[in-house]
C-alpha cells in the first residue's frame, strides 16, 4: 500500500509538524510519502520546517502564496500520481486518528469512487462530513446570494448560523455521521483521491485563490464519471482554519465572494441525483 499525502502550510509550521507527527503515529506498516507545500511563509516558519529533519517528506517552498488548491497542485505536480493507491490532499490543521491508515489499507472501494470523504471531527465534536448529501436546494442557493450581497448582512447571517449550529450540537442533533453513503459535496479540509480519480484527471481543477473548493472538486469528480463516498470509519480531527483565522473577516468575505461568483455556477451542473 503506497500513499501520498500533500498538505499546505502558511505561517503555521508547528501545526503542520503536529499533522506530520499524527501521520507517523498512525501509519504503522503503510508506506507513506509526505509533501509539504509552504505558501511563502515568513522566515521564522520557513526555518521551523527546515530544522524539522522530517523523514520521507518533501518540502516545497513557494515564493508566492498560491492559495489552497493551487498550492496542493504545486505539490501534486512533483509526483507520478498513478503509482499511489491513494493520494490524500488537505489542510495542515488535521490530526489523523488511531489506526486511520491501517483501516484505509484494508478498504476495497469500487472503481466508481474517485474521492473518499473521511469523518472530519471539529474541536467541538461536530462531524463536518457528510458535508452535503444531496444537491443544494434552490432556497439555500438564494440565501447564499443574499449573504454575498452585503458584508454587514453577511455577518448577521453568519452569526445566526453559528448560533443555530451551537444549539443543534447542544441538543445532540448533529449530522448523521455513522452511515457510509454517496454524497454531493465533501468537506474541503481533507480528501482521499483514489486511483480511479487519476485515470481521468491529473491535477485539481480550481481557478481561484481560496474558498469553494468543495464545489469545484465535486464538479470535477462527477463530470469525469466518478462519485464521492463518505466513509465514517476514517476519522481525523480538524483544528479548523488555523491559517485562515488570521485573516480579517472582511478580507475573508471578499475572497469568498469572488470565489462564489465562479462556484455558484456549478451547483446545478454537478451530475448527482438526489436519493
Amino acid at each position: 500500500m503506497n500513499i501520498l499525502i500533500v498538505i499546505v502550510n502558511f505561517n503555521d509550521s508547528f501545526v503542520t509538524l503536529n499533522c506530520i507527527e499524527s501521520v507517523n503515529k498512525s501509519k504503522n506498516h503503510v508506506n507513506i510519502d509526505l509533501c509539504i507545500v509552504d505558501n511563502a511563509s515568513d522566515k521564522e516558519n520557513v526555518q521551523i520546517l527546515k530544522n524539522a529533519n522530517l523523514i520521507n517528506c518533501n518540502i516545497i517552498f513557494s515564493n508566492i502564496n498560491l492559495g489552497y488548491f493551487p498550492g496542493l497542485n504545486l505539490g501534486l505536480s512533483h509526483y507520478n500520481l498513478s503509482s499511489y493507491d491513494y493520494v490524500i490532499v488537505g489542510n495542515n490543521d488535521i490530526i489523523f486518528r488511531g489506526n486511520f491508515f491501517n483501516i484505509l489499507s484494508e478498504k476495497q472501494y469500487s472503481d466508481k469512487y474517485y474521492c473518499i470523504a473521511p469523518n472530519i471531527i471539529a474541536i467541538d465534536g461536530y462531524h463536518q462530513n457528510p458535508h452535503e448529501v444531496i444537491k443544494i436546494p434552490l432556497m439555500r442557493q438564494f440565501l447564499y446570494k443574499l449573504y454575498f450581497s452585503s458584508f454587514i448582512l453577511g455577518n448577521l447571517m453568519f452569526n445566526l448560523q453559528q448560533l443555530i449550529k451551537k444549539i443543534r450540537n447542544r441538543n445532540n442533533r448533529v449530522k448523521n455521521s455513522d452511515n457510509e453513503c454517496e454524497i454531493y459535496l465533501g468537506y474541503g479540509a481533507l480528501y482521499i483521491l483514489t486511483k480511479s480519480f487519476f485515470v481521468n484527471n491529473q491535477l485539481l481543477e480550481y481557478p481561484h485563490f481560496l474558498m469553494g473548493e468543495e464545489v469545484y472538486l465535486s464538479y470535477q469528480v462527477y463530470k469525469t464519471g466518478g462519485f464521492i463516498l463518505y466513509d465514517p470509519l476514517l476519522e481525523v480531527s480538524h483544528l479548523e482554519h488555523s491559517s485562515v483565522s488570521k485573516m480579517s473577516s472582511r478580507k475573508m468575505y471578499d475572497i469568498t465572494k469572488e470565489s462564489f461568483k465562479g462556484y455558484s455556477q456549478l451547483f446545478n451542473k454537478i451530475n448527482f441525483k438526489n436519493k
